[in-house]
């Protein structure tokens, strides 16, 4: 460098000025605004190497006269692995408005090309798929729609003990949802776990709405009796239209309010009251105008008449037993405010005692670990610390496999070396306890084994909705006040939540950095 006349520090500003990327300002042209960017960014050894770093009598001096120049490696503070091997995970996210079988369908087709391709020693593991809990999903509320319906015609087949009644009723079903399902589509909706839970539910008010238009219109038709039956069908029907449109309607507003629900609460709860008020509308309009056709067409009402609306004989056990019990109550009112004072009293104390949660109790299939070790701890010894919780999991006979992230989030955040997470995937319900057996016994075995591992565990739904909320744990405490005091406050405050009972795990939020090396550099002797 002296021989050159170069320093030190003019190399690391020629160096630095010479790879550069960044915006020098506006220029106005022809109508146009243009960004104006200065961009010298370096991408060969050769133009490291050609970096003019100083002059003299000789002329210039480049970097590759007084310098050697070779590739170097970034620290990497973060590791990755899949079942304790080295790995790299790739997350693969959809769009909005994208379908998850789809793109997983779309995805398996990419990967089985490049799979051919990939290098000796290297495959590709599959360690989450949400596909597959929503295909179990539709197929669980498909087989619940199912047997409803089922289960539905044989209860009307023996209270109305007809079969042509219970078709139009089971006519008026399938025809309401197929309407419902169009709405959705011009809505731009998908069948998820709420849509499809809206439509479960609905089955039994779709029904409902058939038969009460049937049996009034069969009482009317059995007063007028023969030839005159047909023809009061549809006057009975134009009669009993006002009481069904108040009826749905009062049905139908409960819904009103939660399809204008924002955030997280109302992505959810949007597609519910959405898909439960387009099946109740379709479910009005084809028991206000569809029914009487097909009971004017299919019913004969000289031989089909209301099994309880003849009275006497024809009564059954359930009508002589309402009645019995609607004559006590009369009769004795009193008798009825002390039947209801229990009822009452254990409403209150279930309300205060009953658990409350934004997600419910499902089985997902598998579960998220948060774990943080020791301050400080390097990553190497982290890496050795979540190899034994690795341990524990593959001894485990309900786990199928699981991926790490030390230093990393599943989000794909950035966290302190000694941070991470871990996804468990379980494998298939019937090889397998409920998942939150399989939580608690491996939380008890790591407890035993690891106990210097600060962790907690939820559910990947779960877990995800936490972090779009910005809250990750289920109930979040803020304190504020002199600085020199919070962090004893808070872990005060931790300690005595850690001791209400049902309380599994405590962040007292006091953030330790770990180990340092200070340098103090004496400026005399420096000089």
């Amino acid at each position: 460098l002296a021989a050159m006349h170069v320093t030190l520090t003019s190399v690391e500003q020629a160096v630095s000025r010479s790879n550069v990327l960044a915006s020098v300002g506006r220029l106005a042209d022809h109508d146009s605004l243009y960004l104006v960017v200065q961009q010298n960014t370096l991408r060969t050894m050769a133009q490291v190497r050609r970096i003019v770093v100083g002059g003299g009598p000789n002329g210039v001096v480049r970097l590759g006269q007084v310098a050697r120049v070779e590739m170097g490696r970034v620290p990497r503070y973060y590791r990755v692995s899949d079942n304790n091997h080295r790995a790299v995970t790739l997350q693969v996210f959809q769009q909005p408005s994208g379908n998850a079988v789809q793109v997983d369908a779309a995805v398996r087709r990419s990967l089985a090309a490049y799979e051919t391709r990939l290098p000796a020693g290297v495959r590709l593991v599959k360690w989450y798929d949400q596909s597959t809990l929503v295909t179990a999903a539709a197929g669980s509320v498909r087989d619940a729609i199912a047997i409803g319906v089922v289960l539905a015609g044989l209860v009307l087949i023996g209270f109305l003990r007809s079969w042509r009644v219970t078709l139009i009723a089971l006519l008026v079903l399938p025809a309401s949802m197929a309407t419902a399902v169009l709405i959705l589509t011009l809505l731009g909706m998908s069948f998820n776990i709420m849509t499809l839970g809206g439509l479960a539910a609905a089955v039994g008010l779709v029904i409902d709405d058939a038969i009460v238009m049937i049996e009034h219109v069969a009482r009317r038709a059995g007063r007028a009796g023969g030839i005159a039956a047909r023809g009061a069908v549809l006057a009975a029907a134009q009669e009993f239209l006002a009481p069904l449109a108040g009826s749905s309607l009062a049905t139908l507003i409960v819904f009103v309010p939660l399809a204008f629900l924002s955030g997280v609460t109302g992505a959810f709860f949007k597609a519910l009251s959405i898909t439960m008020a387009s099946t109740l509308i379709a479910s009005w309009l084809f028991s206000a105008f569809a029914v009487p056709v097909l009971a004017r067409w299919l019913i004969d009402f000289d031989k089909w008449h209301d099994p309880v609306a003849g009275g006497g004989a024809r009564v059954s056990l359930l009508a002589r037993t309402h009645g019995w019990v609607l004559d006590l109550v009369v009769r004795r009112p009193a008798w009825l405010l002390a039947a209801l004072v229990p009822f009452v009293l254990s409403g209150a104390y279930a309300y205060s005692a009953v658990p409350t949660g934004f997600m419910p109790r499902m089985d997902e299939g598998g579960f998220v670990i948060n774990y943080q070790a020791r301050p400080g701890t390097s990553l190497d010894e982290g890496a050795r610390e979540i190899r034994q919780v690795g341990d524990i999991l593959r001894a485990d006979p309900a786990v199928a496999t699981w991926s790490t992230r030390l230093g990393a989030g599943l989000g794909g955040d950035l966290n302190e070396p000694y941070q991470g997470d871990i996804f468990v995937q379980l494998r298939p319900l019937g090889q397998r306890p409920p998942i939150w057996t399989v939580m608690d016994r491996l939380r008890q075995r790591i407890i035993n084994r690891m106990p210097g591992i600060d962790f907690d565990e939820s559910q990947l739904m779960s877990d995800l909705l936490g972090d779009l909320v910005s809250q990750p744990e289920p109930i979040e405490i803020e304190l504020h006040g002199d600085p020199a005091r919070l962090d004893e406050t808070a872990k005060r405050v931790a300690a005595a939540i850690g001791r209400i009972p049902g309380v599994v795990g405590v962040q007292d939020g006091v953030v330790i950095a770990g180990d340092s090396i200070d340098i103090h550099v004496d400026p005399a002797k420096a000089a």
